[in-house]
């Protein structure tokens, strides 16, 4: 009998061989990678391994290709004189891939004043309906950036959100007494 507690994992022989699992395991089953073996596992389904000496034979066989890019370009002794023109050619094609800057509006959209402030956009909404907060309905509901800067008075908006709360509670109970009242 084998002894397959040496044998590697599927995991294991993926790794060393540089392929997936799922390629391994199609390899096996066309019968052309490595000796594939099911190792009996206490409880749950017998375990695939992978004979080590077959796995180390394929690794050896297998070329470590360069990519086409790679291997087309010329290897090049660069002078410290022209470095500065290197450096400045790869400054040039990093800043081509690289987004530009978003260059901050001047109106922000009512989810960007929220992420922008930290107050919620629920909140936000009740401070435009109460004129505490001007904004501009084109067609969404857009807010000047310089009133956002310029909400410093956080205790009076804090004050004017208990307020709401409690006149929604007033409102609640007015509503259930006129319910009970009228039934």
């Amino acid at each position: 009998m084998i002894d397959l507690s040496t044998w590697l994992s599927e995991d294991e022989a993926a790794t060393r061989l540089g392929m997936s699992t799922r390629t391994l395991r199609r390899m096996a089953k066309r019968k052309v990678g490595p000796e594939r073996r099911l190792r009996p596992r206490p409880r749950g389904l017998p375990q695939p391994v992978y004979n080590p000496e077959d796995v180390e034979k394929r690794a050896a066989l297998t070329p470590h290709v360069m990519p086409p890019e790679v291997a087309q370009v010329p290897l090049q002794v660069v002078s410290v004189a022209s470095l500065g023109a290197v450096l400045e050619r790869i400054v040039s094609l990093v800043a081509d891939r690289v987004a530009p800057a978003k260059t901050p509006t001047l109106f922000v959209t009512l989810p960007e004043a929220a992420a922008y402030t930290g107050i919620s956009t629920g909140f936000i909404e009740r401070l435009i309906r109460a004129d505490r907060l001007p904004a501009l309905k084109d067609p969404i509901l857009k807010i000047r950036r310089a009133d956002l800067d310029t909400m410093d008075n956080v205790r009076e908006l804090a004050k004017y959100g208990r307020q709401l709360t409690q006149a929604r509670e007033e409102m609640r109970e007015v509503l259930k007494v006129r319910k009970a009242g009228g039934a």
